[in-house]
């Protein structure tokens, strides 16, 4: 069981993770992707997404998102680093926007641990 995210690209054509009330990544096409843990911004983004005002411009789907690695991301965020977490997000996302284009991907190898996923 895991958490369902939303996985699109927005009107200034950034690919970006949501998972609501969790975090979110926004992927840059120039620079570092932004990730955002901050609790009132999610909020914002929320209601933005179950209000239908999101830039969307296109829906690339809505991924399961494991619940451990979810749990990671918020131990390392916690517990070890925020820099960490932030890693541990961007690995996250690569893996899943590479499924989502298709791309094989079959090891994450930025977290602590190495991951197998089918």
């Amino acid at each position: 069981m895991g958490q369902k995210g939303v996985l699109y690209i927005d009107k200034k054509g950034r690919e970006v993770l949501y998972v609501p009330k969790h975090f979110i990544v926004i992927n840059y096409m120039k620079r570092e992707p932004e990730i955002i843990f901050d609790l009132r911004r999610l909020k914002i983004w929320d209601r933005n997404w179950n209000t239908g005002r999101a830039n969307l411009r296109e829906f690339l789907g809505n991924p399961e998102i494991e619940q451990s690695d979810v749990d990671e991301i918020f131990d390392a965020y916690f517990n070890r680093s925020v820099d960490e977490a932030k890693r541990d997000c961007v690995d996250l996302f690569d893996y899943i926007i590479n499924r989502e284009y298709g791309i094989n991907s079959e090891t994450r190898s930025t977290f602590r641990r190495e991951l197998r996923w089918e």
